[in-house]
């Protein structure tokens, strides 16, 4: 059974994008344990009608510089029509076992979930 872990960072303003994501990548980096194990990362880059392709690009490029390689990164981008001027970005690390969840720190909101089903991709 693989363990999601969710981490989320807002801000407004100029660098709203930057800002963001160094929020999530500060809250990755304090959840001991969590970058060397993660197999995958899902990053969701939400924002206000005037965000730019080159600030999506620029959360989800922090944020792979902050977990290194060999973890496989996917996003999604979308345009909030609550959101007035700021950005929200959420990254969802997966591939965790339990036993490299344990030592990840207390603050990490973590998720069972099944494993797919034999021959199914997983």
């Amino acid at each position: 059974m693989a363990l999601l872990s969710g981490f989320e960072g807002l801000a407004n303003g100029a660098d709203r994008a930057a800002v963001a994501a160094r929020r999530v990548s500060a809250a990755m980096a304090a959840s001991e344990g969590l970058l060397t194990s993660m197999k995958r990362l899902q990053v969701y880059v939400m924002g206000s009608q005037d965000m730019s392709l080159a600030e999506v690009d620029e959360a989800v490029c922090l944020l792979a510089e902050a977990v290194g390689p060999g973890v496989e990164i996917s996003f999604d981008a979308g345009v909030s029509l609550m959101r007035r001027d700021g950005i929200r970005v959420i990254a969802i690390c997966d591939g965790l076992s339990r036993h490299q969840a344990d030592g990840i720190g207390a603050s990490v909101s973590t998720v069972a979930v099944p494993s797919a089903p034999e021959g199914l991709p997983g």
